[in-house]
């Protein structure tokens, strides 16, 4: 029976986080090491250039083709490939990783902060709706109380106030809330009778209160942050021209290499190209440094 072929094996399809498995993790201070001695505003006018997910597109395929071909490339090959090594490529995967894990965060704390800020919009205009509604009673119950009484008519009609605020309503609220506690503590009998006629009670004078508070808690937390840590835009512009001059570094190592060597692959940029088009097989500037405060993505230890 003649010998039947082996079936082919499809190459295994790497990805970011398959090529930092294999190479384990990061040494500790390398990113500082290579990021030594120049200003931050050339990384940040690099990365605002370009979107994150082009640069984690193209370190992603670029890295794949970096490190299958030094799983089989020749200890001559690899003599030439200088610039370049696995430690370089374990750094730039996991802050390629890093990267994507930071954009992720930046559009989900977006997401997350506009949903939240509806919600307390929603709640706060539910306790104003509510406040309003309470106080438009209150002052009716009170000129129930005070009937016919001018003096006792004006003091009700000073404590409403205005709407014209969450504070301004809160206000009108509580002052009513006064006046409803001192109608019952009123030593004449037809206030006294009127204000049982009209069901004012202390209950009903405690819920004017809590109507204030809620809508001054409300409002307030409406107004302010959302809390949680935000991505800025700016620290992820940073990090990805940390990034890009990290790939730059790779990419040019290759390239120098196949000058030598043509049986070493070029590392093509498509995703990002457009940054480099002018520069046409220039070697690009060495990495610069982050000014102190702004953050490089991290490298997983």
């Amino acid at each position: 029976m003649p010998n039947m072929p082996e079936p082919e094996v499809e190459p295994i399809l790497h990805t970011l986080e398959s090529i930092a498995s294999a190479l384990g993790a990061s040494e500790p201070g390398l990113i500082e090491a290579v990021l030594d001695g120049a200003a931050q505003t050339e990384l940040v006018e690099l990365g605002r250039q370009i979107e994150t997910d082009h640069v984690v597109s193209d370190a992603e395929r670029i890295y794949r083709t970096a490190f299958d071909f030094w799983g089989r490339a020749t200890d001559a090959q690899k003599d030439r490939l200088r610039g370049f090594s696995p430690e370089l490529l374990c750094l730039a995967t996991h802050n390629a990783i890093a990267l994507g894990e930071l954009k992720s965060d930046s559009a989900g704390n977006t997401k997350t902060e506009i949903e939240l800020r509806a919600v307390l919009q929603a709640s706060a205009q539910k306790a104003f709706d509510e406040g309003l509604a309470m106080r438009d009673q209150a002052e009716r119950v009170l000129q129930g109380v005070a009937s016919k009484d001018a003096t006792l008519r004006v003091t009700v009609e000073n404590a409403v106030g205005t709407a014209e605020s969450s504070t301004a309503l809160a206000s009108g609220l509580r002052g009513l809330a006064k006046v409803g506690a001192r109608f019952l503590t009123h030593d004449n009998d037809a206030i006294a009778a009127r204000a049982k006629l009209m069901r004012l009670d202390a209950g009903y004078v405690a819920s004017l209160n809590d109507s204030a508070k809620l809508v001054e808690d409300t409002a307030k937390k409406a107004a302010g942050r959302t809390g949680g840590k935000r991505v800025t835009q700016g620290a992820l512009d940073h990090a990805d021209g940390v990034q890009l001059h990290l790939m730059a570094a790779i990419v040019n190592a290759f390239e120098a290499a196949h000058d030598i060597d043509p049986t070493i692959p070029r590392l093509v940029r498509t995703s990002t190209r457009r940054l480099y088009t002018r520069r046409n097989r220039k070697v690009e500037k060495a990495p610069v440094a982050p000014a102190e405060g702004l953050p490089v993505a991290p490298v997983p230890e």
